[in-house]
């Protein structure tokens, strides 16, 4: 069984989840690692029975784990409000007490902010600007299957090394990066307050290429593009198209190559792959 996320999460993948779960499942022996979680959407297309998801937006973990804890409470605490204007920038301001009252707080706020986007200031507060009115604020029936389907599953805030240290031979670890590129500070912004710099993206790949000498079958998203690609080289690369969603206006959203690169030849898969050498990195762009 599949399970929707309860979360609207911009970078996400689920357009592509239930094609990388289908490759992940195949090499899957022990725990399946996430490291930038978002919306989890690739981790409950796989559905394992041990997970172990982390990432550094506190909050976002915080959220996780107390709905795994309450289910209902926390659905009860965000119908609360009404999805108006004026009822969520008193929501935004707001700081409640209780681990239930800021899991509902952050439902709400990622159901009826623009775009599902988490963007802290400088002074911490959370600052994103109202969406359109009239979004449902929740499903309570998604929420307790994700609930139900979590029970095995550890949530974690920490930074995305400790995973690639953990995972051993047999594991999977599926790692979904802001995209970044070579010469730009933050190509994709992730929209939280520390941004990831061309520097985490080369920590990454040495943590990815450790990893996959103990054994772990890693797979890692990114930009299609040669200097990223160029961090993996010897692994192979599964080119993907998707259409952008950020974007105010409809009309300026237009398609975008990804790319999804596996430290091994995938036992099997819908997507198809080319080994990263040196006529491959030759034959597609550098980021401009």
């Amino acid at each position: 069984m599949h399970f929707r996320p309860i979360l609207k999460w911009p970078g996400g993948k689920s357009w592509v989840a239930e094609r990388l779960s289908e490759i992940l499942a195949c090499e899957l022996q022990g725990t399946y690692y996430e490291p930038f979680l978002g919306g989890a959407a690739v981790c409950l297309a796989l559905n394992p029975k041990h997970a172990v998801l982390s990432d550094t937006n506190s909050d976002l973990i915080d959220f996780y784990n107390c709905i795994v804890a309450n289910p209902e409470r926390v659905v009860a605490a965000a119908r609360r409000f009404r999805n108006t204007a004026d009822v969520y920038y008193r929501v935004r301001a707001s700081c409640p007490r209780t681990d239930i009252a800021r899991a509902g707080r952050f439902l709400y706020l990622n159901k009826t902010c623009w775009g599902g986007i988490y963007r802290i200031n400088k002074e911490g507060s959370f600052n994103v600007p109202y969406g359109q009115g009239g979004r449902k604020i929740c499903c309570g029936a998604d929420i307790l299957n994700f609930a139900h389907a979590s029970l095995g599953f550890t949530f974690e805030s920490q930074d995305f090394e400790y995973s690639f240290d953990k995972a051993a031979k047999g594991d999977v670890l599926f790692a979904d990066p802001p995209y970044t590129s070579k010469g730009q500070f933050n190509g994709f912004l992730r929209y939280n307050e520390k941004l990831f710099s061309w520097s985490d993206q080369e920590r990454l790949a040495s943590c990815a290429h450790r990893a996959k000498r103990k054994g772990v079958f890693v797979a890692v998203c990114g930009s299609y593009h040669r200097d990223f690609l160029a961090l993996y080289e010897g692994w192979w690369a599964a080119p993907v198209q998707r259409n952008s969603l950020v974007a105010s206006r409809v009309s300026a959203r237009r398609e975008i190559w990804e790319c999804v690169l596996f430290s091994r030849f995938p036992k099997s898969s819908t997507l198809s792959v080319n080994r990263i050498n040196r006529d491959l990195l030759l034959s597609i762009p550098h980021h401009e």
